[in-house]
């Protein structure tokens, strides 16, 4: 998979402004790639997202990684 443009710069502006263990928030989450540049530097990440479709393609990316949790009542279908 290419990375692409947007990501490196993300993951050089969370390297460069914060520390291992602070929190980086993304009020506009869409493709998530704050919470990876985050999850790859030892960040931690909140996220906030609208669109079903980018929520669950998140919840799959992320399923493995140490700490993830799914609210049950969450899991919609349309």
């Amino acid at each position: 998979m290419a990375v692409s443009h947007l990501f490196l710069y993300i993951t050089f502006l969370l390297a460069f402004l914060t520390d291992e263990n602070d929190l980086a928030i993304d009020p506009f989450a869409g493709t998530h790639k704050l919470a990876m540049a985050a999850e790859n530097l030892r960040r931690r990440w909140l996220t906030i997202e609208w669109a079903l479709d980018y929520l669950r393609a998140a919840m799959e990316r992320f399923r493995g990684c140490p700490g993830f949790a799914s609210n049950p009542q969450w899991q919609l279908s349309r």
